[in-house]
C-alpha cells in the first residue's frame, strides 16, 4: 500500500510530517523497552469510539495527576528503566523449552521491579486489575524460583530446589576444599625447597635460573617456556570431581525443567502484567509530554467546528499563541505572505491528530469533533520542492485529493492555497467547486487562500491573519536597513500572526506583497 493511500490510514506520512505529528510523537520517551515499543502503535480513536477514547483519556488524566508528584514520577521511571522484556522467557515457555538461568534471572528482575511499580501506583490500578492477587502471586512465584526471605532481583539455582542437587554440591565443595588444601601444601613445600620461587594465581611459577637444573628433575614441576607449571598429584580426586560436576549439571537441568513446568500455566498472567506496566509507562511518558508542551487534554466535540485557545506549534516555542473558534463549514484563512496561514492550518491539524490519538494538545484548550482522517495539501508537503510549478504541482495536489476522497466522511481537509498552481481564475473556480463538494459530503474544511472569490463564498467562517502592524514605519525602515537578515528580523517583529474574525469579504485579502518583497531586499 502506498503512503498516499488513505483508505486504511487516518493520515498519510506527508500530512503527519507537515502538521508536526511525527516530530511530536518522537518526543514520547517511555522509560522501559516495552513502553517504547507501544509508541509505534498508538491508538487512533475513530468517531464511533467515543467511549473507548473517554476511558483512555480519563485514565491518562489520572496518571498525569499521580505523576505531578515528582517523587512518584522519578521512582517509577527508575523501576521502569530496569524492567526487562519477557519476550525470550515467554517464547521458551510457549515452545515447551526449559528456561535457562538467564531466563529465570530475567523473570526475577521483572517480578521485583514490576511488583514495586504496582505497589507504587496502587491508586491507579486498584479496581482495574486484580492487583493484590498479582502481588501475592509474584511473591509466591519468587519463592518458588529462588527461596529467600525478602523479594530481590537476584537469582541462582538454589540448593533448596532439590535434595540431590544440594548433596552433590556439598560433596563437590568438600572435595574442592580438600584439593585446594593439598595444592597449598605443595606450594608451601616448593617455597621451602626453592626460596627464590614466585607462584602466580594461575598455578604457574618463576624460578631463579640457578634452580632450573634441579627443577628439571622435580616431579612437582614441569617447564613451560619461561614459566614452570605446578603439578598436582594424579589421584582419584580429579575423576571424582569431574563425576560430581556432571551429576550437578544433571540435577540442575532437572531443577530448571521442574521450575519451568510450574510457570507454563502462568505465561498469560505474566503477559497481562507486562502489558499493564508497558501501558502505565506510556501513560507516564504522555503525562510528561503534556507538561513539556505546557498543553492540556483535548475535548471530544459534538458540533461541526473547533475551539482552539492559545495554541502553539511545539516546533516553534517562541511563536505567538493562537486562538480560533468556529462552528461554520468551511473556514477560510486569509492574510499576508509569511503571515502564518499555513502554520494555523498545521496547528489545527496537529491538535486534531492529538485528540484522536489520545495525546495532550499544545494548547490551553482544544475541542473538536472526531474525523475519519486528516488530509493536508499544499506547498509544505515534503515532496513539493521536487515538483515544478504549474500543471505538475497542480496535478499532484489533485491526485492526492482524489486518493483521499475515498476515505469515509467526515475528513478534516487542510487546504493550503488550493488551486495556486494553475490559472488564477480557473484555480479559484475549481477550488470553490472542490470546497463546496467536500462540505456537501459532510467533511470539515480549513482552507488558506489569496483568492477573493473564495473569501466571497456564502456561509463561510472568514478569518484573516492580522499581518503588518505599522506599514508607514516599515516602509521607512526599508530605506534605512540594507542587510537582508536584519530586514527579515524587522519584518517578523512587526508581523502579528494572530487570526481575527472578518465579517466583510472585501476586508479579507491584504495587499502587502510589494512591501514585504521590499523589506526582504527586492
Amino acid at each position: 500500500m502506498s503512503d498516499t493511500d488513505l483508505r486504511h490510514l487516518p493520515a498519510d506520512r506527508a500530512t503527519r510530517e507537515v502538521i508536526g505529528a511525527i516530530a511530536l510523537e518522537a518526543t514520547l520517551a517511555p522509560a522501559s523497552r516495552a513502553g517504547a515499543d507501544l509508541v509505534r502503535d498508538l491508538p487512533w480513536f475513530a468517531p464511533a469510539q467515543h467511549d473507548a477514547w473517554r476511558a483512555h483519556v480519563d485514565w491518562l488524566i489520572e496518571v498525569d495527576t499521580w505523576a505531578s508528584e515528582e517523587a512518584n514520577l522519578d521512582r517509577a521511571r527508575q523501576d521502569l528503566a530496569e524492567l526487562p522484556l519477557l519476550e525470550t522467557p515467554l517464547r521458551r515457555l510457549r515452545a515447551g523449552e526449559s528456561l535457562r538461568d538467564v531466563d529465570f534471572f530475567t523473570l526475577k528482575r521483572f517480578f521485583y521491579h514490576g511488583a514495586r511499580l504496582l505497589e507504587q501506583s496502587r491508586a491507579l490500578h486498584e479496581g482495574a486489575y486484580p492487583l493484590q492477587d498479582w502481588l501475592d502471586w509474584i511473591d509466591a512465584t519468587c519463592q518458588r524460583i529462588h527461596p529467600e526471605k525478602t523479594r530481590t532481583p537476584r537469582f541462582h539455582l538454589s540448593d533448596a530446589l532439590s535434595e540431590q542437587l544440594a548433596e552433590a554440591r556439598k560433596k563437590h565443595r568438600a572435595l574442592g576444599r580438600s584439593r585446594r588444601k593439598a595444592n597449598l601444601a605443595i606450594e608451601d613445600d616448593l617455597r621451602r625447597d626453592y626460596p627464590g620461587i614466585h607462584i602466580g594465581l594461575d598455578g604457574s611459577a618463576r624460578l631463579d635460573p640457578s634452580d632450573h637444573a634441579r627443577a628439571e628433575q622435580d616431579e612437582r614441576l614441569r617447564r613451560a617456556g619461561e614459566h614452570w607449571l605446578i603439578l598436582t598429584p594424579n589421584d582419584d580426586n580429579a575423576m571424582e570431581l569431574d563425576a560430581l560436576e556432571q551429576e550437578i549439571a544433571a540435577h540442575e537441568a532437572m531443577a530448571r525443567a521442574e521450575l519451568t513446568l510450574t510457570l507454563v500455566d502462568d505465561a498469560a498472567r505474566m503477559e497481562e502484567i507486562a502489558a499493564t506496566l508497558a501501558a502505565f509507562d506510556l501513560g507516564l511518558a504522555t503525562a510528561t509530554l503534556r507538561a513539556t508542551l505546557g498543553g492540556s487534554w483535548p475535548e471530544w466535540g459534538t458540533s461541526t467546528g473547533c475551539d482552539l485557545e492559545q495554541g502553539h506549534d511545539p516546533r516553534m516555542p517562541a511563536a505567538q499563541r493562537i486562538s480560533l473558534h468556529t462552528d461554520h463549514l468551511p473556514t477560510m484563512i486569509t492574510g499576508p505572505n509569511m503571515g502564518g496561514k499555513s502554520s494555523l492550518l498545521e496547528l489545527v491539524g496537529l491538535c486534531q491528530w492529538c485528540l484522536q490519538r489520545g495525546l495532550p494538545v499544545p494548547a490551553e484548550r482544544f475541542r473538536a469533533p472526531p474525523v475519519e482522517a486528516i488530509v493536508y495539501t499544499g506547498s509544505d508537503e515534503p515532496d513539493s520542492a521536487r515538483v515544478s510549478e504549474g500543471l505538475s504541482s497542480f496535478g499532484r495536489e489533485v491526485r492526492r485529493m482524489v486518493d483521499a476522497r475515498r476515505t469515509p466522511s467526515p475528513v478534516l481537509w487542510l487546504l493550503d492555497e488550493l488551486g495556486r498552481g494553475t490559472h488564477p481564475q480557473e484555480g479559484a473556480k475549481l477550488a470553490r467547486e472542490i470546497i463546496e463538494a467536500l462540505c456537501e459530503r459532510g467533511d470539515r474544511v480549513l482552507a488558506s487562500t489569496h483568492f477573493p472569490e473564495l473569501a466571497r463564498m456564502p456561509d463561510v467562517a472568514l478569518w484573516r491573519i492580522e499581518g503588518l502592524r505599522d506599514r508607514a514605519a516599515l516602509e521607512a525602515l526599508a530605506g534605512e536597513i540594507s542587510d537582508p537578515e536584519e530586514l527579515e528580523r524587522a519584518l517578523r517583529a512587526a508581523m502579528s500572526y494572530l487570526p481575527e474574525r472578518i465579517e466583510h469579504p472585501e476586508d479579507a485579502i491584504p495587499r502587502d506583497a510589494t512591501l514585504i518583497a521590499k523589506l526582504l531586499g527586492w
